[in-house]
């Protein structure tokens, strides 16, 4: 009798201890990523109009207005991508 409440006790164990390192963790948090949008591919991005002083005062824009050192007008350029 001693041998099968030893038995069903170590049985017990065995199921308990097996269930306890499959359950999940709750002190884990969810995988989460946030991936940046990226453009459907490089002419998008390519095909973008800059925006140039003629005096060549400062680096190219994307947007247009007036050179902040000169203050002329910005002018639209190619950029080497839509020159080929």
């Amino acid at each position: 009798m001693k041998k099968l409440l030893v038995a069903i006790a170590l049985m017990a164990l065995g199921t308990t201890v097996s269930f306890a390192q499959n359950a999940p963790t709750t002190t884990a948090k969810p995988k989460t990523t946030k991936k940046a949008k990226k453009p459907a591919n490089k002419a998008a991005t390519a095909a973008k109009t800059m925006y140039e002083c003629p005096m060549k005062c400062e680096p190219a824009t994307d947007h247009a207005g007036k050179c902040g050192k000169c203050k002329m007008d910005l002018v639209a350029v190619k950029s080497k991508a839509q020159k080929q």
